[in-house]
């Protein structure tokens, strides 16, 4: 299996599973994120949070994969780092984050607790093979498939796993692991890189986010059916895109949109200059 998968042509239509989320969730959303390139109002506490959690997790699996992993104390500090990194490019970048109801304080607390409890639950002798395996692979559907694996373990001859760690509040609906597309682009992507791959396995690991941190294991299984309905999917989301067509999708997602402001904005103008779709 190789280091990572580049692409020679990059002048294909890029295809990763958060921008088909995204333009399915709303293609108003999508517009602003990957057209615009427009700032959020703020930014996200549980998306930096999240994104330094993710940092200390690959850190503790390159200790694995070295076979030296590290002690807690090392998995904290990284986490620290990366917290407070992000914080501060947040604030001084004019991009303030959104404390809500709780503080920097606070949130490293339980960051520690919850990485306190992921270094005392996973099992030391996983055969890690790569931690943040960049993929870059062509499609029959003449996009390119990109993204990054947390972690690719290797678990028998021609047969590895997919680890997508997650941090959530509540455990994954039967809905979700039955539909999310996450686990059906991974398996679809690794398929092409490693064609001789006898089996290829997907699991969530969830750290939740309670007043008692736990790690739960969600295991997704993804068929032939579900390759083709990825496939199909990627089709209409090229459509789509190509048509200059993004219209807003309104609902609950709303009241978590770092657009949302902007976006409402945009219907707010008077008539003689309003560009609101």
């Amino acid at each position: 299996m190789p280091d990572q998968i580049t692409n020679e042509a990059p002048a294909l239509p890029h295809v990763s599973h958060t921008r088909l989320s995204t333009w399915l969730d709303c293609p108003k959303k999508y517009e602003y994120s990957y057209v615009l390139e427009a700032e959020e109002d703020g930014t996200s506490v549980p998306l930096v949070f999240g994104s330094a959690i993710h940092e200390a997790v690959a850190a503790f699996f390159e200790g694995l994969k070295a076979k030296a992993p590290l002690i807690l104390d090392e998995v904290h500090a990284v986490f620290e780092r990366a917290f407070a990194d992000e914080v501060y490019v947040a604030e001084t970048m004019g991009c303030p984050m959104e404390w809500d109801d709780t503080n920097f304080e606070e949130t490293v607390e339980k960051g520690q607790k919850m990485l306190a409890c992921f270094v005392d639950k996973v099992d030391r002798e996983l055969d890690v093979m790569h931690t943040e395996y960049a993929f870059d692979v062509k499609t029959p559907e003449g996009c390119v498939l990109k993204g990054f694996m947390d972690c690719v373990v290797r678990t028998g001859e021609n047969s590895y796993k997919i680890i997508e760690l997650k941090t959530a509040k509540r455990t994954y609906t039967q809905d979700r692991l039955l539909y999310d597309l996450q686990p059906t682009v991974y398996i679809a992507a690794l398929r092409e890189i490693v064609p001789e791959a006898d089996k290829i396995e997907f699991e969530y690991w969830l750290l939740m986010k309670t007043k008692e941190p736990d790690l739960k294991i969600l295991p997704v299984v993804r068929n032939a059916g579900d390759l083709q309905e990825l496939k199909d999917t990627i089709r209409g989301y090229l459509l789509g895109i190509s048509t200059g067509a993004f219209p807003r999708r309104r609902g609950w997602l709303c009241d978590y949109c770092g657009y949302a402001k902007a976006c409402r904005a945009s219907c707010d103008q008077p008539q003689s200059q309003q560009t609101c779709s």
